[in-house]
């Protein structure tokens, strides 16, 4: 049978075929990973299994300091009842949260104040100094959260709050700092000090020395640093 169609009018089933578009598939495509990403990522779970030591050891010390003096022969000095564990892990609670905290405060007023930061640093520097042995003993790549500095560049973002009072009297945002940019404390800032003339803020600078080990780094948990422009 002949199809006939007249002129002027066009073959609807043909008009039909022309309207149809060809749909291409959609790919989801993941987007790119840079390598500050990956870097991240991988800093973020080694933060985490950093912390997660830190406060492993300080309930350790909380759980021994508890057992050393509310325990005289397994009888509770405070209560008269004999060890329980639920006793024991409330006693550690306490300890953590309130005692232990209490008596720190309380050594630094001791002092007028003065000693409040000293003793708590000191106390979360050693703690985190243990932590950093367990985490290498067990093969973390520690660079990852806390990187050698020298060679590292930065950008001075504004003057260190104690000005005249420190040597340090810069503060410097630096990339890939670990957790040495990313302190509860001083947030992204690393206590400086220039090599040569001022440094004014906003000037790109490189590290030339990094001091982990002295009095003001053990008392920021933070390395102090040298810096020149970097040209």
């Amino acid at each position: 049978m002949v199809k006939v169609i007249k002129v002027g009018e066009e073959d609807k089933e043909t008009k039909v075929a022309e309207n149809v578009t060809i749909q291409e598939p959609v790919i989801d495509e993941e987007p790119a990973t840079t390598e500050l990403d990956g870097y991240k990522i991988k800093q973020k779970f080694v933060k985490r299994v950093y912390y997660s030591i830190v406060f492993f050891l300080y309930f350790i010390i909380c759980a021994y300091l508890v057992d050393a003096i509310y325990y005289v022969d397994g009888i509770d000095i405070i209560t008269g009842e004999e060890y329980s564990f639920f006793g024991f892990i409330l006693w550690v609670i306490l300890m953590a949260l309130i005692i232990l905290p209490g008596v720190l405060i309380m050594l630094g007023f001791a002092s007028g104040g003065v000693l409040i930061g000293v003793i708590t640093g000191l106390t979360y520097g050693l703690l985190g100094l243990l932590a950093r042995h367990i985490m290498r003993i067990l093969g973390f790549d520690l660079e990852l959260i806390f990187p050698e500095l020298v060679g590292h560049t930065g950008v001075v973002n504004k003057p260190n709050v104690l000005g005249k009072f420190t040597s340090y009297n810069l503060s410097v945002e630096i990339e890939k700092a670990g957790l040495y940019g990313n302190s509860f404390w001083h947030g992204n800032n690393v206590a400086a000090r220039s090599r040569g003339d001022d440094i004014p803020v906003g000037t790109k600078v490189r590290v030339i020395e990094a001091n982990y080990w002295s009095l003001s780094s053990l008392l920021r948990n933070s390395p102090v640093i040298t810096v020149v422009p970097d040209e």
